[in-house]
């Protein structure tokens, strides 16, 4: 009989023990669920609505071109990104039932969506019946004042996405809470059941046990607010260095002695680049000088990789494999598109916590940078110009303002610089399209390398730039504006019989008056002057114009 009482003691005792365990494991495994599905949902229903947005900018870019120019190519894939758009706005209708706020902005943006794709149609009908030929404004306004409510209906839609998703995380936050709270006090309950069951024994080991569980519980209560911290941190971030920023602090505060830095694909050039400092007791500088994307292992294959200094490897990594000490590498993959990697440098093999704290911390962190890349990369096709890859109109608008601010508050002059291509029309008529594009595209590189760093050059429409000279006086700007000139006249296109040239108009803030309006009347006054005295001419604003350059 002794002997049975003591095995079920001992059976009895093993699952007090396990019972725990079994909390704690599931309550980790609930709350680290409950926050990803929350946080991938909500980054799905924005990303949706940047690639409209996206898709959006690409179809009006193609209908611009067009209507300038006549190319069927460009109504062609106009039409193939129709679907697409189509196609997005159904799968934004079903990514957004059921979130408050949303339908009414939805509407207004199909409705506005396909009030421009009508007038696009009616004015692409025009085209192709009577050829190019430039469009009256009372034509294009409708059209223009279509795209810009689609625009700020499309706004308006992210950052009520952007609200619903803080609601998300928030909501998965609390939830979590919850689960921890329910799990402490299940485990209060198991302890007293344990403290029951071990009444008749060793009561200092019993109290230890107690005290170990309730730190537990308490060390997974202060991770899971840690986590819900980061998220909210990170989901604030503005930019992709912020970003950046806030995951190496993140994971260097839970590895002791580590060293975080993030690696960045930069795509255009197919590079490997440092986004955050790289610590000088690293060679990595050295391997990362000139390091093509495939050289980091990890990104290669797609998947972590670890370095241990006590064990040699078939294919060490081309990029970090120049580190000291023990080195886990984690790539930055999102539905395919590899946008860098992680690599973490620590003084001996990550624990189990510590490679938890490193998965949910990436975790979090690749849609947060995945979400910022797109919006940064619709934000500057937005402001450029597909030609010319000048600044556009709107990114103009911007600059004037900003430059205009900051000339009236240091009391320096500002020149404004308009361009006119001489002899556009008949390159475009000789050549074709193509051809007077081009042109455009060599006479726009040519202006961009002739300015100073601190100008700034952008695309006003048609065969029209501007250049805008901060702290120049008008002397200063006719000195500079020769320079474009001469840089014009140096272009060349393969077949035009004669020099490549361009009129200019100058003129001045405060010379010629107190707002821009006023001043870039007066610069399109002098551009009119020069085309008039037989064109590739340079020409001052006459109000204020200086006898030196008068003379010139």
């Amino acid at each position: 009989m002794a002997l049975f009482s003591k095995a079920w003691s001992r059976l009895r005792d093993s699952w007090l023990v396990l019972v725990p365990v079994v909390v704690v494991a599931v309550t980790v495994l609930l709350t680290s669920s409950i926050q990803r599905s929350a946080e991938q949902r909500a980054f799905d229903r924005i990303q949706n609505s940047q690639r409209l947005l996206s898709v959006w900018l690409d179809r009006s870019n193609d209908l611009r071109v067009f209507l300038q120019t006549g190319d069927a190519s460009t109504f062609n894939a106009f039409n193939r990104l129709t679907v697409t758009f189509q196609a997005g706005l159904q799968t934004e209708r079903a990514d957004v039932r059921g979130v408050a706020g949303t339908q009414p902005i939805l509407a207004l943006e199909v409705q506005n969506a396909q009030r421009w794709h009508s007038l696009g149609l009616i004015a692409a009908a025009e085209i192709r019946q009577h050829g190019v030929r430039p469009q009256p404004i009372e034509v294009a306004k409708p059209r223009n004042n279509a795209s810009a409510a689609f625009l700020a209906a499309n706004q308006r839609f992210t950052a009520v996405m952007a609200a619903a998703r803080r609601q998300d995380i928030e909501w998965a936050s609390e939830i979590a809470n919850v689960i921890v709270v329910v799990a402490v006090l299940m485990l209060a309950i198991v302890a007293l059941a344990i403290a029951r069951a071990s009444r008749g024994r060793d009561k200092r080991l019993m109290e230890a046990r107690l005290r170990d569980e309730r730190a537990r519980s308490a060390r997974e209560h202060s991770y899971v607010e840690s986590r819900g911290h980061l998220s909210r941190l990170l989901l604030a971030a503005d930019t992709e260095d912020e970003a950046c920023e806030l995951t190496k602090t993140a994971i260097e505060s839970h590895v002791p002695g580590s060293s975080v830095v993030v690696l960045q694909a930069n795509n255009g050039a197919d590079r490997l680049e440092p986004v955050t400092r790289v610590p000088e007791a690293l060679t990595l500088a050295l391997a990362l000088d000139g390091a093509k994307l495939r050289s980091c292992l990890a990104v290669r294959l797609g998947r972590a990789q670890t370095g241990d200094p006590s064990e040699s490897s078939l294919a060490p990594c081309e990029a970090c494999g120049q580190t000291n000490g023990y080195a886990t590498c984690e790539p930055l993959i999102v539905g395919g598109l590899v946008m860098g990697s992680v690599l973490i440098t620590h003084p001996q093999q990550l624990s189990i916590v510590e490679r938890r704290v490193v998965d949910d911390t990436i975790a979090v962190f690749i849609p947060v940078l995945a979400n910022l890349r797109n919006l940064a990369l619709a934000e500057q096709r937005a402001r450029t110009d597909s030609l010319t890859r000048l600044p556009n109109r709107r990114a103009l608008d911007d600059m004037l303002k900003l430059m205009l601010t900051q000339a009236m508050r240091t009391d320096a002059p500002l020149a404004i610089v308009l361009v006119d291509v001489d002899g556009f029309k008949e390159a475009n008529d000789t050549f074709g399209h193509d051809r007077g594009d081009e042109l455009l595209s060599n006479v726009a590189r040519a202006l961009a390398q002739s300015v100073r760093a601190s100008d700034f050059v952008a695309r006003l429409g048609g065969d029209e730039f501007v250049a805008l000279l901060p702290a120049t006086d008008l002397d200063g700007a006719y000195t500079i504006t020769e320079k474009l000139a001469a840089a014009t006249r140096e272009t060349r296109l393969a077949g035009f019989n004669r020099a490549v040239t361009a009129s200019f108009g100058i003129a001045g803030f405060p010379d010629h008056g107190k707002d821009i309006d006023a001043v870039m009347r007066s610069a399109d006054g002098a551009l009119y002057q020069a085309k008039k005295d037989g064109r590739d001419r340079v020409r001052l604003a006459p109000a204020t114009q200086p006898a030196a350059s008068a003379a010139r």
